[in-house]
């Protein structure tokens, strides 16, 4: 473990996501889909946080997927307002509680739909 207070068998795979989250959005622009992710750590529990951005122009200016908005409603809030982004769309990756405590308060504010699987 080094003095970052990790072990280093955890860069590799940080590097990986980050990687792979490039690959997507560079992949999606080059066949035109228009999408752009945005990754975030929100909460307490630092839970990624993915705004999935619809640069397409199609069914209006500025729409955007939440995915997993964790516990932290209020900072998701601010940064969709700070973009200018309308959320018409929640979707959960799963149904554990760190990544949906903030959930009713988004789906309240924005008034989107929510898809889990």
């Amino acid at each position: 473990m080094g003095c970052s207070g990790r072990s280093d068998d955890d860069a590799p795979s940080k590097t990986r996501a980050v990687i792979a989250a490039d690959i997507t959005t560079r992949s999606a622009e080059r066949r035109g889909y228009g999408m752009k992710i945005q990754k975030y750590s929100v909460g307490v529990w630092g839970t990624n946080c993915y705004f999935l951005l619809d640069e397409s122009g199609e069914g209006g200016e500025n729409r955007c997927a939440v995915v997993d908005p964790g516990d932290d409603g209020d900072a998701i809030l601010r940064r969709l307002s700070s973009q200018a982004l309308h959320c018409d769309t929640i979707l959960l990756t799963h149904g554990h509680f760190d990544h949906m405590m903030a959930l009713e308060q988004l789906r309240q504010a924005t008034g989107a739909p929510v898809y889990y699987s």
